[in-house]
């Protein structure tokens, strides 16, 4: 079995992949891929591959090939994948942004102004979190266990106590 890269859509950039144990000929005959498509046979994806050769085949919608005519390498745009996480991420972020503003609005009624300011700087660092360059994203050890530790922190379990002291 091998892995077919293809163009599935003529004119533009954008990749898909199919199994098979038919060439690229004989699934254009059959509609599968379509004819005069771009196509890159490559074996099936193992775990034994490099993390770097794995990207290709778990981020084929951020991939693209080298050459459109005659394509012998796949490439992974990186950054694009970084951006697409930090867009996931946040979501994350607005969350915990919303609770820290419920919380400062109660140490407001309470006149904690310690705490308010204690949030405020919590929130900075919050909104700060994201604000990265992801054009230096060009590898997957660059980026794949970012995740602001920031993200973990129980606001409500850091806050609550103080504002009802």
């Amino acid at each position: 079995m091998n892995t077919i890269f293809y163009n599935y859509s003529l004119g533009t950039d954008k990749l898909a992949t199919t199994v098979s144990e038919l060439t690229p000929e004989e699934l254009m005959e059959k509609g599968v891929i379509p004819k005069g498509a771009a196509c890159l046979v490559k074996p099936e994806m193992s775990p034994d591959m490099p993390e770097e050769e794995q990207m290709k085949y778990l981020e084929v919608e951020y991939a693209h090939f080298d050459d459109y005519k005659k394509p012998k390498e796949i490439i992974v745009d990186y950054p694009a994948i970084m951006f697409s996480l930090i867009t996931q991420m946040r979501r994350r972020r607005n969350e915990l942004l919303e609770i820290l503003d419920l919380l400062q609005q109660r140490a407001l009624v309470r006149k904690r102004d310690n705490l308010v300011e204690e949030m405020e700087e919590d929130k900075q660092k919050l909104r700060d979190c994201l604000d990265i360059d992801v054009l230096k994203y060009q590898q997957v050890d660059d980026f794949k266990d970012y995740i602001p530790d920031i993200f973990f922190i129980d606001y409500k379990l850091k806050f609550e106590r103080k504002i009802n002291a």
